[in-house]
């Protein structure tokens, strides 16, 4: 006689059989009668044995947010109601949903902010049903996947994916001058490759100077712009801060006098993001590598 719950005769021969299916770390008894056409005889006396452990079910594991900012998540989950064995660990999957696939140019690499950010797939464990991951690049998509695991791990749950909170954009391309005369310049830039968030608006600052530069300063054949912008603001406080939603600005500059020529017109540009959770303090980006135009006047023409 054979009866069997929750598993599965495979194979029987006259005195032996194989049984698949079973429960994994499950203590199953066993008993054996020998039946005949009129009646069967009494029970054997039984056996135990345990299957060993197995991955852990997760087809119902939801993974929940309990917390966000704009460079790191939190998140919980509750354990697999089928186990089939002893939970170890989890091993927790992230990475970017939105991969982008150009290096950044040199003067757009800010390396300060950029060397802990993480792009690639990353995993660790934990013994608890929650944890922390942080160091993420905001404004940014990220998947988020577990796996749970006894002696052996299970597959990876379904993933979830979460978008960071807005943040500092990233460094602006060196801006250009698309026209120019002797009284103005217009200028335009690109984007952030790292806009961190929609861009809500630029800020366009114009440094006027003339003579040697105190700071030594040197970013590829540059002053460095913070640097640079600082140093002319000092030197000059009278420069102009433009604000503009667009990325093509018209400066207006005054002609200059032959006692000018020397001077040069310095522009940078940064892009900000508001920031939803206190609007008095804006994301401000870091100023872009600075463009510059010597000063025109009368009809000389560069």
């Amino acid at each position: 006689m054979n009866k069997l719950i929750g598993g599965e005769i495979i194979y029987r021969r006259r005195n032996v059989t194989f049984y698949r299916n079973l429960m994994s770390f499950t203590s199953h008894m066993f008993v054996i009668a020998l039946t005949i056409i009129c009646c069967g005889s009494l029970l054997s006396d039984p056996i135990v044995s345990a299957t060993i452990e197995g991955s852990p079910d997760i087809r119902n594991l939801s993974i929940h947010v309990t917390g966000l900012t704009n460079t790191s998540v939190d998140i919980s989950w509750s354990p697999p109601k089928s186990t089939n064995g002893v939970i170890r660990y989890y091993c927790v999957y992230y990475y970017l949903y939105d991969v982008f696939d150009q290096a950044l140019p040199k003067d757009l690499i800010d390396i300060i902010e950029d060397e802990k950010i993480i792009t690639e797939e990353r995993n660790f464990t934990v013994q608890d049903t929650k944890c922390h991951l942080e160091h993420l690049e905001s404004y940014r998509h990220y998947n988020i996947t577990i796996s749970v695991c006894t002696e052996k791990c299970s597959e990876r749950s379904f993933p979830i994916q979460v978008q960071t909170g807005v943040g500092f954009p990233g460094r602006i391309p060196k801006p250009n001058v698309l026209f120019r005369n002797k009284t103005g310049i217009v200028i335009s830039w690109h984007k952030p490759m790292k806009p961190h968030g929609p861009i809500d608006y630029y800020q366009l600052i114009i440094l006027n100077h003339s003579g040697p530069f105190t700071s030594q300063t040197v970013y590829d054949g540059s002053i460095l712009p913070i640097e640079l912008v600082d140093t002319l603001t000092h030197e000059n406080p009278d420069n102009l801060l433009y604000q503009t939603n667009i990325n093509v600005f018209r400066v207006h500059v005054p002609e200059c006098t032959p006692h000018d020529k020397d001077q040069r017109i310095y522009y940078a540009v940064r892009a900000v993001n508001n920031n939803p959770l206190d609007p008095q303090k804006p994301f401000y980006g870091p100023w872009s590598v600075p463009g510059s135009v010597k000063c025109l006047y009368l009809n000389t023409i560069l």
